[in-house]
């Protein structure tokens, strides 16, 4: 059997798509409405559907993203307006340290409306303090970028400069961080649907053993301490699936995770 018939297969004319590789510390999908709670379509809360059952909230209206309204290939999506739409993880800020102090293996399926300063996922913010990572979309060159940054402004831990581009067609990218690498080029790798993986960090800072910054933020750079959002930080576009181990997969793990999001999202 193809690799692609161990994720998928045909009953009475239906694709079925398997579970992700199993040990996701993280795994929201929206295309599951059990895990989404919403009123008029305004999403106030999204339910990981890993073991840990972590809920990401808002409870003001005017900042939620939206449900049942776009998809992508027939499958719901959240979609995230570009202006002040974000959701925040309820877990104590120590549970997501691992993300920027050791290894792990993040994919996110997004659809970017524009070409602008976009964050998918973050635990910091754009204060003094900086301790924590996000997975980021700049306009400049419209590049697919990750940072991970220690608590001193300039001496970040690795920042990605992968030259691997997005437009606005739905992705899926994956992310393999481990900011204490020995080897620069190797603290931060990134693939967009299911590519060759690409780095380009040249930093060697020393990564914190601290806390992050903020909890775990989609859609958003968020400076919880000074009561304002990073400048240039809002989503603007969907975001349809999250998985996040707190581990390095193996290359076959890392194949079969993107065989399954590549065929259940139609990329």
């Amino acid at each position: 059997m193809s690799r692609l018939g161990i994720f998928a297969s045909q009953i009475s004319g239906h694709l079925i798509v398997n579970p992700p590789v199993s040990g996701y510390k993280v795994w929201l999908d929206a295309s599951d409405a059990t895990t989404i709670t919403a009123s008029s379509g305004s999403v106030s809360q999204w339910t990981d559907k890993s073991a840990n059952a972590y809920t990401f909230t808002q409870a003001t209206s005017s900042y939620q993203p939206t449900t049942g309204t776009r998809s992508i290939s027939g499958k719901n999506a959240l979609d995230f307006d570009g202006t002040s739409d974000w959701l925040y993880s309820t877990a104590a800020i120590s549970t997501w340290k691992f993300l920027h102090s050791t290894q792990s293996t993040i994919f996110i399926v997004s659809q970017p409306d524009v070409s602008a300063d976009m964050t998918l996922i973050s635990t910091e913010a754009g204060s003094t303090s900086r301790v924590g990572m996000f997975c980021y979309l700049p306009a400049t060159g419209s590049k697919i970028e990750a940072y991970c940054d220690r608590g001193t402004p300039g001496a970040n831990t690795y920042g990605s400069n992968t030259g691997l581009t997005y437009n606005t067609s739905a992705m899926y990218t994956t992310y393999k961080s481990d900011p204490a690498n020995g080897t620069a080029a190797n603290r931060i790798q990134i693939s967009k649907n299911g590519g060759s993986f690409a780095g380009g960090n040249t930093s060697t800072n020393s990564p914190s053993t601290s806390d992050s910054e903020n909890s775990l933020t989609i859609g958003c750079l968020l400076d919880l301490f000074n009561g304002v959002r990073y400048p240039g930080g809002w989503m603007n576009g969907l975001i349809a699936e999250i998985l996040i181990y707190d581990s390095a997969l193996t290359s076959q793990q890392i194949i079969d995770t993107n065989s399954y999001l590549g065929t259940k999202w139609g990329i």
